[in-house]
């Protein structure tokens, strides 16, 4: 587990995640004038809800099915019925950064205060008249003392801010029959087995636990945006460093979902979209298996999270584990990055790479609308990279169901080289840097040749379904 984060990579991600906050309200001004041929994508099963069971100290745990981040909402779960308490604090943990921190919503919206493990606090005032919200930073990075303030606008980073910060506030007194009551008895009984046929909650119980989640992660989203505004506006580098758990949350959120943060939460198909979806049934709770003992432990814990660092562990071990896994929902900004490298003792490798039936390397183009080429490289010990820009191709509606990204490579004859060079394939998000799974690394066998590479060395298989963007890969 990382101990922390450098300050350059610190303020790429705030950024990236300024950008962010811009791009839905570009995409939806160009939708409305008819400008835009992209396709919104709508994930299905993107944020997974754990619930708790009658007792926890935790609502329970909001999770990106991908494992870029993990929303923990402190609500007591009444021990006799689980009847839903009222939602005391949001912890969020990214998987980039092991600290966590905690968000308090008060003055029916018109305040926020977050609080980093490492003591550092930010104070948020919204003014509803104005649409303008002050961000006050107190802290210390070594010996450097941390006092900043800031003014924003509220709209470029989340719209309908009090209507779901209002909502998110008087959801228990709104909703007095929510009762969270699931019954994992047979899920205990079958730890060496599958399990089928069972349904842990209600339907109404999910409807409500999806609208909650949604409210929350939300919330949680537009303050890691206000937070990245502050930040950047700051002349305090130290602020970013020490920040750098909210502000890379907040672009784990953004870049999974952008739209989530400008969506008006009073729309129900905003809430019942697919994109949150509690584990509810016999398959998805078998699918989560593995991670469940870790999640029923850390829901259960009455503990401050913030204060507990073995608590902090079992969060992102959860979320490491979801990175692992060779099936996601197609987030924003999703890449491919393929890596040719060869010994210092040889010259001269050339590549060929090709994604949607065009090709880039030497004696091919050097770029095309979804593959980006660093060049060729011909010296001895280098490096080609190339990126292919897989969710853009899918927002474009040109991704097919199923696909290949191959890789061919040869030594460039005239400047003599042979023997092993390496390749490496591994799936990003350029947004927080976060991988999706581990890097494959291959020891692979050129052939030779004086133009265009022709020897298949590795290749990347996809599937998808459009409709819900889950994706499954293998490397080969």
């Amino acid at each position: 587990m990382k101990k922390s984060i450098s300050p350059l990579r610190v303020w790429l991600q705030v950024s990236l995640l300024i950008w962010a906050t811009f791009l839905p309200q570009a995409l939806q001004a160009s939708e409305s004038k008819g400008q835009t041929h992209k396709v919104t994508l709508n994930p299905s099963n993107l944020l997974v809800v754990v619930p708790g069971d009658p007792g926890s100290a935790n609502l329970g745990a909001i999770v990106h099915d991908s494992g870029e981040f993990c929303i923990i909402p402190q609500a007591k779960l009444r021990k006799r019925d689980g009847k839903v308490g009222k939602l005391q604090r949001i912890y969020g943990f990214w998987a980039g950064d092991e600290a966590p921190f905690e968000i308090k919503v008060a003055a029916s919206g018109a305040k926020l205060n977050v609080k980093l493990a490492n003591k550092t606090k930010f104070s948020l005032t919204f003014n509803e008249s104005t649409g303008q919200v002050t961000v006050r930073a107190k802290g210390q990075y070594e010996r450097t003392r941390i006092n900043e303030a800031q003014v924003l606008e509220l709209a470029e980073f989340g719209s309908y801010w009090f209507q779901t910060a209002r909502t998110l506030i008087n959801y228990s007194k709104s909703h007095p029959d929510f009762f969270l009551n699931p019954n994992y008895d047979a899920l205990d009984a079958s730890a060496a087995g599958k399990i089928s046929g069972e349904t842990f909650l209600q339907s109404t119980e999910s409807a409500k636990l999806a609208e909650l989640a949604w409210l929350i992660t939300k919330v949680a989203g537009i303050t890691g945006g206000i937070i990245a505004g502050g930040v950047a506006l700051s002349a305090s580098a130290p602020l970013a460093v020490v920040a750098g758990s909210v502000l890379g949350f907040g672009g784990a959120i953004a870049g999974a979902y952008d739209l989530i943060k400008f969506k008006n939460p009073d729309n129900q198909s905003d809430v019942f979209d697919g994109v949150v979806t509690p584990l509810n049934g016999a398959n998805s709770l078998n699918d989560w298996r593995e991670l469940w003992g870790d999640l029923r432990n850390l829901i259960r814990s009455g503990k401050n999270l913030l204060k507990s660092t073995a608590l902090w562990s079992i969060a992102i071990d959860s979320l490491n584990s979801l990175l692992e896994k060779p099936a996601h929902a197609l987030v924003n900004g999703m890449v491919l990055k393929i890596l040719y490298t060869w010994p210092s003792s040889q010259r001269d490798l050339d590549t060929t790479t090709t994604f949607l039936g065009e090709s880039v390397g030497y004696a091919s183009a050097s770029s095309s609308e979804y593959l980006i080429w660093t060049g060729d490289d011909t010296g001895s010990g280098g490096l080609e990279q190339v990126t292919c820009l897989i969710s853009q191709a899918a927002e474009d509606a040109v991704l097919p169901s199923s696909f290949v990204v191959s890789a061919k490579a040869g030594w460039y004859e005239p400047a003599g080289g042979s023997g092993p060079a390496y390749l490496e394939m591994y799936l990003e998000n350029p947004q927080t840097g976060v991988l999706y799974g581990p890097r494959n690394q291959l020891t692979i066998q050129p052939g030779t040749q004086s133009g265009a590479a022709s020897t298949p060395v590795g290749s990347a298989s996809f599937t998808w379904n459009p409709n819900t963007t889950r994706m499954t890969w293998a490397f080969d």
